[in-house]
């Protein structure tokens, strides 16, 4: 090292009472707030349907050979669309729910170095330097430096497959559905909704209790980081 000072990252209670605070207003925001909104969204497309059907049957019959089993269908078919298209809408919010919860934390956690860090550098560079295009390799791998095992860790597998779902929906098929869907491969059995060119992106298919499991990892990610960290690699050099 270029110093005899050591470097440090004292995550106090304020700073972890903020951590969390801020996850959970997030997450209460769409757990409460937004994706109750569908909860109902049978009962809404059956609805449909009815309201269809009866148009149908009070208005004047406009053909001679008027089949009531024709209306029927195109009133059930009606149903089948507003529904589809409802799951479809609340597959999107959960994806930007869980894609946001992930920026959410890699922002935190971006900021909470930079703070710690402020006017250390790090083979030659200032920690925003090093921040700002950082990904989660190498927040994990920076984690490391500081002693702290993220890999080691219970919620792992959620926050890493967290990262990996904020990939897909933010870049659709690629590497990180990829690894999704191997690791995974339940998650991919979704309806892929009206796409005339097939992506297995477009089959990802969340659940809320995806997006609970999610919001659990951050929230043990924040509860877990170590009041103190040292840096604990002498090959970084910092200054």
């Amino acid at each position: 090292m270029s110093s005899n000072r050591l470097a440090n990252l004292y995550f106090c209670n304020l700073s972890r009472k903020i951590a969390v605070e801020t996850t959970g207003v997030y997450v209460d925001g769409f757990s409460t707030r937004l994706l109750p909104i569908f909860d109902h969204i049978g009962e809404e497309a059956s609805a449909a349907a009815d309201k269809a059907w009866e148009t149908v049957m009070s208005s004047p019959a406009s053909e001679e050979n008027f089949d009531p089993s024709d209306y029927a269908e195109a009133a059930k078919e009606h149903g089948l669309e507003v529904y589809e298209n409802l799951q479809f809408t609340r597959q999107q919010l959960l994806g930007l729910a869980a894609a946001g919860l992930y920026h959410l934390w890699e922002r935190l956690l971006k900021q909470f170095f930079c703070k710690e860090l402020r006017g250390w550098t790090f083979d030659g560079r200032e920690i925003h330097k090093i921040m700002a295009p950082a990904n989660f390799s190498n927040l994990e791998e920076f984690l490391s430096q500081f002693g702290f095992r993220l890999a080691q860790q219970a919620y792992y597998a959620d926050l890493r497959e967290l990262r990996l779902v904020a990939n897909v929906v933010k870049h659709g098929d690629g590497k990180s559905c990829e690894e999704l869907q191997a690791s995974a491969p339940g998650m991919f059995e979704g309806y892929n909704y009206h796409f005339d060119i097939f992506s297995k992106a477009d089959s990802l298919e969340l659940k809320p209790s995806d997006f609970t499991r999610y919001a659990k990892a951050v929230t043990d990610f924040w509860d877990t980081l170590p009041e103190n960290l040292t840096l604990v690699d002498a090959g970084r050099q910092a200054g």
